[in-house]
């Protein structure tokens, strides 16, 4: 996404700030770097306050994670937090996270509304099937690009940390309102509803969503797999309710979170 020199720059920040996280902004085609003044900067990175320039463009925003990744799921260790989400929504900028354990640096991932164009299928309605993402590709993300690229309307991406129903609720339930949904029972779903499923028995709320398409299809992308078109039916069982977009235009605006992230 951007030149080799900028990525080769911010990732010599990253070696050099272990086992801190380091955090930088891409200005001018170059990477700046900016110190961490989070309090607990092992954990999460803060940029001074007057880090953004008011004279000049900023293009992006980059910093590292530096967590282990966990053997216990299949988390890739440079998705976004529920705060670098929100971080990203607050600036409007690409955002791009890597990895280091000071020997090893990643590629970055870049997330922000500019992925809401990359094509949802190859033309009629053959599906283009996607790797799975936490916070960049996943069944949010596939939703948001639906609503984006077919109905106009730019959802907010919603803050979401990985396996957020173990610690948040009902992520997209509680948002329906405010994004312009008005809940429906689900045997009222028709093409161009969402559909809220549970497959996890121990919560009582949705934590997975997909699209209703024509002739009963669901376009969904679950945890760990490619995203895909399939027949409802075979989700049918997990589905809790419905959503339906009543509101027409853009939708609320994300808050002022400023240059914060884990």
């Amino acid at each position: 996404m951007f030149d080799a020199s900028i990525i080769a720059a911010a990732a010599a920040h990253a070696r050099a700030a272990y086992p801190h996280e380091a955090g930088g902004l891409v200005i001018g085609g170059a990477y700046v770097a900016f110190p961490n003044i989070s309090p607990a900067p092992g954990e999460a990175f803060r940029l001074p306050d007057d880090a953004w320039p008011l004279d000049k463009p900023v293009e992006a925003v980059i910093h590292s994670h530096v967590a282990a990744p966990d053997p216990r799921h299949r988390c890739d260790p440079r998705a976004p937090s529920a705060a670098d989400i929100e971080g990203q929504q607050a600036t409007g900028v690409p955002w791009g996270i890597l990895w280091t354990d000071k020997e090893r640096t990643t590629e970055p991932i870049w997330f922000g509304d500019h992925l809401l164009d990359d094509p949802l299928f190859d033309g009629a309605s053959n599906h283009v099937q996607r790797d799975f993402l936490h916070g960049v590709r996943d069944c949010f993300s596939i939703l948001r690009c639906w609503f984006h690229q077919v109905r106009g309307v730019t959802l907010p991406d919603l803050p979401r940390d990985f396996e957020f129903w173990k610690t948040g609720g009902d992520l997209v339930g509680d948002n329906l309102a405010a994004m312009g949904f008005q809940r429906i029972a689900r045997d009222e779903l028709a093409p161009g509803d969402v559909a809220l499923m549970r497959t996890v028995t121990d919560i009582d709320f949705p934590h997975h969503c997909g699209v209703l398409l024509e002739h009963g299809q669901l376009l969904h992308h679950p945890r760990n797999r490619l995203s895909c078109s399939e027949p409802l039916g075979r989700w049918g069982a997990f589905v809790m309710y419905g959503a339906r977009r009543m509101a027409s235009g853009g939708v609320i605006a994300p808050g002022n979170f400023g240059l914060v992230g884990e």
